[in-house]
């Protein structure tokens, strides 16, 4: 790609564009104003690309258009604007402590799945989980075990914040997600036709291994610290438990997620 596609070279930390950027890494509410947010390092900016999600701005170093030159002469095209900055902006931008120097505002897509109107299928349902780390790391499972939707509470993390997205490693672009302000309605109406079950340690919760999920199915998987709500486990049908044999207590939210997730995807 020649130079001419590039519109100028930013040095300054007080350049607008910039300025915006930090905002859009640190704030979720002015991603969800704006519409906007940013994806760091080429993988993800290619994987968001090829999701057909809108590029507006493109930035990256020298360095980094020189170290990634094919996968970013893909991406020239798609974005609006294309703009080179230097490594010291690249690190005020990082989110990491090795920035790889590419940088993509991207517009953030509407939700895949509305909440009134969800198609038969198996879901995870997730309620008020904090970890950034977990939401990612579950949506990476889910991505890779076909799961059909991923159901998350409003107060989750923001589904585009830099470290959901980095964990997610480009799943958050591929899974169908709802986002939900009243898990426990949704899951009565669901109850109608799938298969509800929530995720708890009470005494009438059954085997994972005993469950059937050979049909429409959601589980649902609850905070880090304090588990489902009350009001979340009495709108599901059935209680389960995954099974542990070693001196493991419990599991946390991400691995209980992966292991509720594998067992959807084997009986299908």
């Amino acid at each position: 790609m020649s130079n001419e596609r590039f519109m100028e070279r930013i040095t300054s930390r007080e350049n607008q564009n910039i300025k915006r950027m930090v905002k859009l890494m640190k704030s979720r509410k002015e991603r969800m104003e704006s519409g906007r947010f940013v994806a760091e390092g080429p993988k993800l900016c290619a994987e968001a690309a090829s999701a057909g999600i809108v590029l507006d701005e493109l930035y990256c170093t020298a360095e980094a258009r020189e170290k990634y030159s094919q996968r970013l002469a893909l991406l020239y095209p798609k974005a609006s604007v294309c703009c080179e900055i230097s490594g010291d902006l690249a690190r005020k931008l990082a989110d990491t402590n090795s920035p790889q120097g590419v940088y993509a505002v991207c517009r953030r897509p509407q939700p895949i799945l509305d909440e009134c109107s969800l198609p038969f299928g198996r879901y995870l349902a997730l309620e008020s989980l904090q970890d950034p780390g977990n939401v990612g790391t579950i949506l990476r499972a889910a991505d890779a075990f076909g799961a059909d939707g991923v159901i998350l509470t409003a107060d989750c993390p923001d589904l585009f914040s830099p470290k959901v997205l980095r964990s997610t490693m480009g799943s958050a672009f591929r899974v169908p997600m709802c986002v939900t302000g009243d898990l426990p309605a949704l899951l009565v109406r669901l109850g109608a036709t799938h298969a509800t079950y929530a995720a708890t340690l009470s005494d009438d919760a059954v085997s994972i291994r005993s469950c059937d999920f050979s049909g429409p199915s959601v589980v649902a998987v609850g905070n880090e610290g304090n588990g489902l709500s009350r009001a979340a486990i009495d709108a599901c049908a059935h209680n389960l438990i995954i099974d542990m044999r070693g001196g493991a207590e419990s599991l946390n939210a991400a691995m209980a997620a992966t292991v509720i997730l594998w067992e959807l995807s084997g009986k299908r």
